[in-house]
């Protein structure tokens, strides 16, 4: 069974101190529950081929399967009743991350292993 990954690339709001938010990412957010068959990581570009995502972030969502992931998504920019009820326990960080940041959804199939 291929798992499916949601990559969300972003930029820092221009109000938004790097500390604070790389703080915020490592104190807070990373200690945050995740919805049951999602892993999540945080990432930031420090090398880039073309030179302009250096310093841009991305945040890396695993999910156990293709079929887990349109479970909570049913498309890029909808989320089912199912995740909505899980968001409303556990969704106040991720609510303060996604005031701090812009960027968008990408999302793959994993082909690997």
């Amino acid at each position: 069974m291929a798992k499916a990954i949601r990559i969300f690339e972003f930029r820092l709001n221009s109000d938004v101190q790097v500390e604070e938010f790389e703080r915020f990412v490592t104190e807070e957010l990373t200690k945050a529950p995740n919805a049951p068959g999602i892993r999540t990581r945080f990432l930031k570009c420090d090398r880039d081929s073309q030179g302009d995502l250096i310093g841009t972030y991305a945040n890396e969502l695993e999910f156990d399967s293709v079929e887990v992931r349109d479970r909570y998504f049913p498309t890029i920019s909808e989320s089912s009743e199912e995740f909505n009820q899980w968001w409303a326990e556990h969704g106040a960080l991720w609510g303060k991350f996604h005031s701090m940041v812009n960027g968008r959804y990408i999302d793959y199939i994993d082909y690997g292993k």
